[in-house]
C-alpha cells in the first residue's frame, strides 16, 4: 500500500512538472509571436505606438463582421485560430 501510495505521489509530481514546463514553452511561445507582431522596428523594445497599432491590429483581426465591435463569440473564435497558430508553430519551435 505505501509502495502504491509513493508510486502515485511520484507520478503525480512528474505529471505536474512537465505541465508546468509545458506551460513555460506555451507562454514563451506567445510572447515571442507578440513581440515579432508588435516590435516593428526589431530594436527589441515594444513602444507605446507599436503597442497601440499592435492592439489595433489584434482588434482588426478578432472583429470579423467589420462593425467595430468584438462579441464574445469572436473573441472566442480569435483565441481559438491564435491557439491553432501556436500549436501549429510550436512543432517548428524546440527550446
Amino acid at each position: 500500500m505505501k509502495t502504491t501510495l509513493a508510486l502515485i505521489g511520484l507520478i503525480t509530481v512528474t505529471a505536474s512538472a512537465a505541465a508546468f514546463a509545458n506551460n513555460d514553452v506555451k507562454m514563451k511561445k506567445m510572447c515571442e509571436k507578440h513581440m515579432a507582431m508588435m516590435d516593428t522596428n526589431k530594436d527589441g523594445l515594444i513602444s507605446r505606438s507599436e503597442n497601440a497599432a499592435g492592439a489595433e491590429a489584434m482588434f482588426t483581426k478578432a472583429d470579423t463582421n467589420n462593425d467595430g465591435q468584438v462579441s464574445k463569440d469572436e473573441m472566442m473564435a480569435a483565441k481559438k485560430r491564435e491557439m491553432k497558430e501556436m500549436k501549429n508553430d510550436g512543432s517548428k519551435m524546440r527550446d
